[in-house]
């Protein structure tokens, strides 16, 4: 039984908007494979024609006579090469479609990290936090693997052995990687290799399923408890001196920010650097009373009134004689492009330079207040791990322990103020890290009268 050819388009375009085009090989009796070609088509969808005439494919396109000689010129390669491993093979002896994409797969020249590239340049129209992660991870791993590493060679030995090598060996500044640092890291690299396989045929499916980084177990890590603090805390916390040499970010002006976050409803530290006057809306005095604003991360608009302690840490850096789009806080520089960024839209229709200025400015700024905020957990004699981020999750534990008290308010309250897109993310936030105590929950049900 001869195998058969079909042309097929893959329906998700690439980050440039730019379509692969398939050979699916078909056998009678066997599962079907997929072989990538070499054609890329822009908006695919408008010239791909439905009829699927051979040699007809793309119709319309201006250089369709080009694109489809492409095509025809793959699909002659591919059958004459299946044809040299069919006859190759001992007589009787039968080459499936899966074996023969696979031997494809395995036998196209590129390296990984040619590949890993390709899934990179896509990357890059996503945020630049989520790139420039995923490309801490491959750098590691290359330099680790070496530039010339096969596609074929990254299987579940080998990542077992990166994985140990990262358990085991100090970082170049000192220290040891945490856990979970690795964990990130691993995760992230099996992404990419879904990616991966996905650009040379795999379906996504079974490219979750063929990743040798999904063979490796986790590791166990006692995570450090979340600073939590109180409005006691915060309150004594407040009311220290602290001595430091820092300038442009003092110890008291860092925990001030930290309060800031806490009262705009856990704001992110990024979100706080990036607000604007036109965020606000102020009375009849010119003072804030209530806040909107779309949270840099997700999009998600969070609308809050300002309260009196919001009020009297914004009159800080409040000038009302300020342009509606300036910045609040005087540490993004207002004269670089992303300035000129005021939607999460905009945000992501902004250039790969533009996004990177901006994450290393933000980064820079976080770096500094945390510094300043270790100084603080040192004098106040704070057992917990003191950073931005805490002010968000301090936030979270206030609203969980009001939650417990007043029905009025519930967790999906909370999931909108922290702007979470998931009630589970919430969850995690709220969690009490202490035993439960069911002593309450229980009374309140068995003490119930019919």
């Amino acid at each position: 039984m001869p195998i058969t050819y079909n042309i097929e388009l893959n329906s998700k375009p690439d980050s440039k908007g730019r379509s692969s085009v398939f050979i699916r090989l078909h056998l009678k009796g066997q599962k079907p494979g997929r072989v990538l070609t070499t054609v890329r088509i822009e908006n695919a969808s408008k010239y791909w024609s439905p009829k699927q005439k051979w040699t007809r494919w793309i119709i319309g396109h201006p250089n369709r006579e080009a694109l489809n000689q492409e095509i025809l010129n793959e699909h002659d390669r591919i059958k004459k090469q299946v044809q040299a491993w069919q006859d190759a093979e001992t007589p009787g002896a039968i080459l499936t479609p899966g074996q023969l994409a696979e031997r494809f797969r395995a036998g196209s020249s590129d390296l990984y990290f040619d590949w890993v590239d390709q899934v990179l340049d896509d990357v890059k129209e996503q945020a630049y936090a989520t790139y420039i992660g995923k490309r801490s991870a491959v750098n590691a791993f290359k330099s680790w693997a070496g530039e010339t590493l096969p596609l074929a060679s990254v299987t579940p030995v080998l990542v077992r052995s990166f994985q140990d090598y990262l358990v085991k060996t100090p970082m170049a500044y000192g220290g040891k990687r945490k856990g979970s640092t690795i964990n990130k890291m691993l995760n992230r690299l099996h992404i990419i290799h879904q990616s991966v396989l996905v650009k040379t045929g795999v379906s996504p499916k079974k490219a979750s399923l063929l990743s040798p980084w999904t063979d490796i177990d986790d590791l166990a890590e006692l995570r450090p408890r979340k600073a939590k603090l109180t409005e006691t805390t915060i309150q004594n916390v407040a009311a220290l001196t602290v001595d430091t040499t820092r300038r442009r970010v003092t110890p008291v002006g860092a925990f001030q920010i930290w309060m800031l976050e806490h009262v705009l409803a856990g704001m992110r530290f990024s979100d706080v650097l990036f607000l604007r006057y036109q965020n606000f809306t102020t009375d009849q005095d010119g003072q804030p009373i209530h806040l909107r604003y779309e949270m840099l991360k997700t999009g998600n608009v969070v609308s809050i009134p300002i309260l009196d302690e919001g009020r009297a840490l914004l009159k800080r850096y409040w000038n009302e004689e300020s342009q509606p789009t300036a910045f609040i806080l005087p540490y993004l520089d207002s004269s670089r492009p992303y300035a000129k960024i005021i939607t999460h839209e905009q945000y992501k229709a902004a250039s790969f330079d533009v996004k990177r200025r901006l994450y290393n400015d933000l980064a820079h700024w976080n770096r500094q207040v945390n510094l300043c905020l270790r100084e603080v957990r040192t004098v106040a004699g704070l057992p917990e791990k003191l950073t931005n981020h805490s002010a968000r999750h301090s936030f979270a534990d206030l609203a969980r322990r009001i939650m417990e008290q007043d029905v009025s308010l519930s967790m999906y309250d909370i999931q909108k103020m922290l702007g979470h897109n998931s009630i589970i993310t919430t969850e995690v936030y709220t969690k009490d890290l202490q035993e439960p105590d069911s002593t309450k929950p229980m009374f309140a049900i068995f003490s119930r009268k019919d």
